[in-house]
């Protein structure tokens, strides 16, 4: 967005000022276009394929690093695992992938890590794994109600299935291009910020300040699908002439459990969707003007009550809409905690498995 710049009739200092608050201005919105178009540019990377010697991510994963090393036969069945993966297109339930994962978590065993260990405060040995960083998702996704694959097998999913229904039109059909997990470790002095934020459950954990707190949160690169009689006649994509591509956030956060060493406590406080490059903005605007907020159906007027009563959910039409650069956000003020469980992690591989039984497999 671009400031226009004040006159020479008022003083060279505010006209200096207000150019420098532009020039920052745009630089911020640079420096993002550019975040957004790397979680695009590096999921088109990372696909899953048979073909091991075409694979990016597989030459990423085979590159060995001097962080927390394994054992030959350990690599060679987690290059296994990724295997199964890709021939089972991202399932995690298909019994290959299963067989191989127990293979792997026999091999090499999470024993010398500790997720109640904080590796800014020094100690820790250096052949640990380290479980902060930013993690491309390897499985297929896991929202409900898949509508199928576009011509680039990218899975289909409606933006309310994808959003807990908070983000209007709810029949709007996207692509996921990719997932990413976000875990940094938060510093002390920020911990009192954000004591409202997490559940009642674990707030005696948060104030004694004797625990390792983290973001946990989930970046998904979406495109929503132009206009195509596949879709279906009374979606709103019929009203789209081009693929426009957007980012949503999940805003979460993490606790260790104290008595299990790979255990993470996961909460989330909100959501995100934001476009993903200016030049779509007014066509973002127009997809989901003020109209689409106030316009909810029946059954998705139900769950957002639903998500009101059990989680405090105020949607976008109560968080203030949309802002002027397209960003919409929702807010959860009574999150509710469930754990994951890390099964198996090195330099750059993750797997963990949910209160659910469902096991995500994550790179880096």
């Amino acid at each position: 967005m671009s400031t226009k710049l004040i006159t020479p009739t008022f003083p060279h200092a505010k006209v200096k000022k207000q150019h420098a608050k532009g020039t920052a201005a745009q630089e911020k919105l640079r420096e993002m276009r550019w975040i957004r178009n790397r979680y695009h540019l590096v999921a088109s990377q990372c696909k899953l394929s048979v073909d091991d010697e075409e694979s990016y991510l597989h030459h990423i994963l085979e590159a060995q690093n001097s962080r927390s090393p394994i054992s030959p036969s350990a690599h060679q069945t987690k290059m296994n695992l990724l295997h199964e993966l890709a021939v089972d297109h991202g399932d995690t339930h298909a019994a290959g992938f299963r067989s191989t994962l127990k293979d792997l978590t026999n091999l090499h065993t999470l024993a010398n890590w500790d997720a109640r260990e904080d590796p800014n405060l020094g100690g820790m040995s250096t052949d640990k794994p380290v479980l902060e960083g930013t993690w491309i998702t390897l499985c297929k996704p896991n929202f409900l109600g898949c509508l199928g694959q576009n011509t680039h097998d990218e899975y289909l999913y409606s933006l309310g299935r994808m959003s807990w229904d908070m983000f209007c039109p709810t029949d709007l059909v996207c692509s996921i291009q990719g997932s990413f997990n976000q875990i940094e470790t938060i510093p002390l002095r920020e911990r009192d910020d954000l004591v409202d934020a997490v559940p009642k459950s674990l707030s005696k954990e948060i104030k004694a300040g004797d625990t390792v707190l983290r973001t946990y949160n989930i970046i998904t690169a979406f495109t929503i699908e132009a206009k195509d009689e596949k879709l279906g006649a009374s979606c709103s994509n019929q009203n789209i002439g081009f693929p426009i591509k957007g980012i949503m956030t999940s805003f979460g956060y993490c606790l260790p459990d104290p008595t299990h060493s790979n255990r993470l406590k996961v909460w989330f406080t909100g959501g995100s969707i934001e476009c993903n490059d200016e030049f779509d903005l007014e066509h973002w605007k127009t997809i989901f003007g003020e109209a689409h907020q106030t316009r909810r159906k029946l059954s998705s007027r139900a769950r957002v009550t639903m998500a009101k009563v059990a989680l405090g959910a105020h949607p976008p039409e109560e968080c203030g809409g949309m802002d002027d650069d397209g960003t919409i956000s929702f807010t959860l003020f009574r999150p509710i905690a469930a754990y994951v469980d890390v099964l198996y992690m090195d330099s750059n591989m993750r797997c963990a498995k949910s209160q659910n039984g469902t096991v995500y497999m994550f790179a880096r």
